[in-house]
């Protein structure tokens, strides 16, 4: 009987060690994340944390770039990726221990994603078009980002002055056509005034079907998606 007892202590006294030992293991991650471009530290950037489960987990970095987090003991992958606007995507993988404390380096290097390009002559804003629902002129709410994102950029560069141009198809009779693009010019426009920009920073021109990037002119047969290839935004930088 005493036997028994000795032998039931020991095997409570392990279990309780390796619940403990479960609770109390982490594997630690540190990182950083950096502009490989520039060669600097990225501040406040967002990293996401996903588990073979795709539950996700959000951290910042400091004012150096770095992060730190702990994931549990559990012998299971773990994607760390970090995701900041007008940069590249970059992501790296986590094995935990099963029951071992670990620390993992991660370093995640992103690329700055260009704001502007030249063509034809023009320097322009790299942005996608402003969608519109047919017919209509308010901003949709899809479109918000992408205004939201022209904004940032007006508040990044406080001396940039820009046209915000909406060029069209040449479906539909040329005045509603050319009052249509002015009014959706205009609502960009009101938008970003909305948020604080200075009207004088910006021009806002409405093209009709103007200046149609193809042969789809009117009685010209052509295909929606050629059609298509004419809807459009075009933010140039004024000099």
């Amino acid at each position: 009987m005493r036997l028994y007892i000795f032998l039931l202590f020991l095997i409570s006294g392990s279990i309780l060690h390796a619940q403990k030992s479960s609770v109390n293991c982490y594997n630690s991650v540190k990182g950083s994340v950096l502009n490989k471009k520039e060669n600097s530290a990225i501040t406040n950037a967002q990293i996401v944390v996903s588990d073979k489960n795709n539950d996700l987990s959000y951290y910042k970095t400091n004012q150096n770039g770095n992060f730190q987090f702990d994931l549990p003991c559990n012998d299971s992958r773990y994607i760390i990726a970090c995701t900041v606007e007008n940069h590249t995507l970059d992501k790296k993988l986590v094995f935990t221990s099963k029951n071992e404390i670990k620390t993992h380096h991660v370093v995640l290097n992103l690329f700055p994603i260009n704001e502007f390009i030249e063509y034809n002559g023009r320097k322009r804003v790299i942005m996608k078009s402003i969608q519109f629902m047919p017919n209509e002129h308010s901003i949709t709410k899809e479109s918000e980002k992408d205004m939201n994102q022209l904004y940032r950029l007006l508040i990044k560069y406080p001396d940039l002055k820009i046209e915000i141009g909406i060029h069209s198809d040449s479906r539909g009779e040329e005045s509603y056509i050319n009052e249509l693009t002015q009014k959706r010019a205009d609502a960009c426009a009101d938008y970003l005034f909305s948020k604080g920009i200075e009207s004088d920073r910006i021009v806002a021109k409405g093209y009709g079907f103007t200046q149609l990037l193809n042969d789809c002119k009117k009685g010209i047969k052509c295909t929606d998606d050629q059609h298509l290839i004419n809807r459009r935004t075009e933010v140039l930088v004024i000099d």
